[in-house]
């Protein structure tokens, strides 16, 4: 009797570890967007609460990017791109 009240506890903790292990594995998808990762039956306030502050945070990135001052710069070239770039402009010459 005391060997399975042994067991018992144990198998109770592993039940609780792996509940929290599944619900951080899920809030941890939805956070980066892998909603299609999550089970259906997730609460949805989890969902709620991370899709809003994913929208908060778009609204912010926008609002960073308007404040920038415009440049007329070039788009600058890639290493590789540039290089080929200077071999056939000495092509050229």
């Amino acid at each position: 009797m005391r060997r399975k009240r042994g067991y018992m506890r144990l198998a109770e903790d592993d039940k609780i570890r792996y509940k929290n292990e599944i619900k951080s594995w899920e809030d941890h998808m939805i956070r980066i967007g892998r909603e299609d990762l999550v089970r259906k039956y997730i609460s949805t306030s989890v969902k709620a609460k991370h899709t809003k502050r994913a929208k908060t945070k778009a609204k912010l990135q926008k609002r960073k990017t308007k404040d920038r001052p415009t440049t007329s710069k070039k788009p600058t070239l890639s290493a590789a791109r540039a290089k080929r770039a200077k071999k056939a402009k000495k092509r050229e010459e």
